[in-house]
């Protein structure tokens, strides 16, 4: 079965600022990591 992952921040819903991805630790476990928004170029 698969391994069960909690966010690590007090948002718990999944939308657009709340991103993750998932890593896996050296110990073995899965972890989420919070991913960054993505900056748009600059526009001319």
């Amino acid at each position: 079965m698969a391994q069960r992952l909690t966010y690590r921040k007090r948002h718990s819903y999944a939308t657009k600022s709340n991103q993750t991805r998932v890593l896996k630790t050296p110990g073995g476990r899965l972890i989420y990591q919070t991913a960054k928004k993505r900056a748009s170029g600059p526009k001319c």
